[in-house]
């Protein structure tokens, strides 16, 4: 098991810093494409198979989850997100997307039965201390990026885990994990809170 803490100090983590940027730069890149079908997938049978009522995206981006899944499964179940780029939140308005703008670390959110939060929980000073703050029997979907490490990281990642170290995570938390993979360049973990 193996889990890094790349920085003691946060570089890039509060909503300052994300003001003034465009666009997050990863929205369009082939790989985050790759993880959001794959996350997508995932959840479409979370919804289907736990007959789960609705579904919230933290760090949603521009939505671009939340569209994939939606061509995935009953338009009935409602599905919105939250993410603290301003610019990301307006580009999914544009395409139709239920996005707020809300630093859901510490703002009022509202959970939904199925929470997902991909490539997030990297980015997060305390990524226990926010699963800890889930409701208990809620289903967290969570994905981070495989392969990176103390050596090789994305630069504004605070963490790093290998594929039992993010399951770790997750237990350590208060989960009960009922799928952990590894897919192409993600792990990612279904768990359970308690």
């Amino acid at each position: 098991m193996a889990e890094w803490k790349l920085f003691d100090k946060p570089r890039a983590h509060d909503e300052a810093f994300y003001r003034d940027i465009v666009l997050a730069d990863h929205i369009n890149q082939p790989t985050h494409a790759q993880r959001i079908y794959i996350a997508a997938g995932y959840a479409a049978w979370q919804v289907r198979f736990h007959g789960l009522l609705s579904v919230a995206d933290f760090g949603a981006g521009n939505g671009g989850l939340l569209r994939v899944l939606g061509k995935l499964i009953d338009d009935s179940v409602p599905m919105w997100g939250y993410d603290i780029l301003p610019a990301n939140v307006e580009d999914a308005h544009e395409k139709g997307t239920d996005v707020h703008f809300c630093n859901f670390l510490t703002g009022d959110v509202g959970w939904a039965d199925l929470v997902i939060l991909t490539e997030v929980l990297e980015h997060l000073v305390d990524p226990a201390g926010f699963l800890k703050r889930v409701p208990a029997g809620t289903r967290v979907l969570a994905t981070v990026p495989g392969g990176e490490n103390a050596d090789h990281h994305y630069r504004d990642h605070l963490w790093a885990w290998d594929h039992r170290g993010f399951c770790d995570l997750f237990t350590r938390s208060g989960y009960e994990i009922e799928r952990h993979v590894s897919v192409d360049c993600i792990h990612l973990v279904v768990g359970v809170k308690r």
